[in-house]
C-alpha cells in the first residue's frame, strides 16, 4: 500500500509539473502571438504604401482619438486596450508603455512593440530590473522610442517596484486583479505609490491600458465616441 501511495504521489507531482510548463508555454505563446499580431499590421499598412495609405485599411468605425488615422493599431485599441491580459508577461509590457508614453504618443511607442520586446528582455521585469547603467546608455544611443534616458530608468525603477509587487500579490497580475475593489481615485493613489517614479498622470495612464477600474471597462478606457464605449 505504502509502494502504492508513493507511486501515486509521483504521477500526481509529475502531472502538476506537465501542466506548469503547458501554462508557461501557453503564456509565452501568447506574448509572441501579440508582438508578432502587432509587426503584422504594421507591415500591411507599410505594404500598402506608408502612412499615406493607411486610410485604406479603416473600416468606418469610430475609435478612441489617440488611436485614430492610425490603423496599424486598431487591432490593439479593439483587443487590449482597457482590458487586463490574462498572462503576467504582458502586464509589464502596460507598465512599459506608460513610461515610455509619458514623453510620446502612445501610437509612436506601439510602432516600436517588437524592439520594446527585444529590449526589455521580453518583458521580464526581473531580468530588466538588473540591467546596468551601461545597458541603459547602449539603449539611449539607439534613438527614436528608447532616446530619453530618464525614460529608460524610470523603467528600471518600475521592474523593482513590481518585484516588490510580486512578493506581495504573488504577481503583478494578482495585484491588477484586487484593483476594482478600491474607488477610482484610490487606486490612482494606490498605483502612484507602488511604482516607483510614478504620479498620478502615470497611474492613470496605466489604469486606463489595464482597464482595472471597476464598473465599465469600455466607460473608463474609451471615448464616448468610441464604437466600443
Amino acid at each position: 500500500m505504502e509502494a502504492q501511495s508513493v507511486q501515486v504521489d509521483e504521477q500526481v507531482s509529475e502531472a502538476g509539473e506537465a501542466n506548469g510548463a503547458a501554462r508557461v508555454e501557453a503564456g509565452e505563446a501568447d506574448v509572441a502571438a501579440r508582438v508578432v499580431g502587432a509587426g503584422a499590421a504594421r507591415g500591411a499598412v507599410d505594404q500598402a504604401g506608408g502612412s499615406d495609405a493607411a486610410p485604406t485599411l479603416e473600416d468606418g468605425r469610430t475609435r478612441c482619438s489617440w488611436v485614430r488615422g492610425r490603423p496599424e493599431h486598431h487591432l490593439f485599441h479593439d483587443a487590449e486596450w482597457g482590458r487586463l491580459p490574462d498572462t503576467e508577461a504582458p502586464v509589464f509590457e502596460r507598465v512599459l508603455f506608460t513610461c515610455l508614453s509619458r514623453g510620446l504618443p502612445l501610437v509612436d511607442v506601439l510602432d516600436q512593440r517588437m524592439a520594446i520586446f527585444e529590449a526589455f528582455a521580453e518583458w521580464d521585469y526581473e531580468k530588466v530590473a538588473a540591467m546596468t547603467d551601461e545597458e541603459m546608455d547602449a539603449l539611449t544611443a539607439r534613438g527614436g522610442v528608447f532616446a530619453d534616458g530618464g525614460a529608460l530608468r524610470r523603467i528600471r525603477d518600475a521592474a523593482t517596484s513590481c518585484i516588490a509587487i510580486k512578493n506581495e500579490f504573488k504577481g503583478l497580475l494578482d495585484y491588477f486583479l484586487t484593483m476594482p475593489a478600491l474607488l477610482p481615485e484610490e487606486q490612482l493613489t494606490d498605483v502612484a505609490a507602488r511604482f516607483s517614479g510614478f504620479d498620478k498622470d502615470d497611474a492613470a495612464r496605466l489604469i486606463q491600458l489595464m482597464g482595472c477600474v471597476g464598473g465599465s471597462v469600455q466607460q473608463w478606457s474609451h471615448e464616448r465616441d468610441c464604437w466600443i464605449y
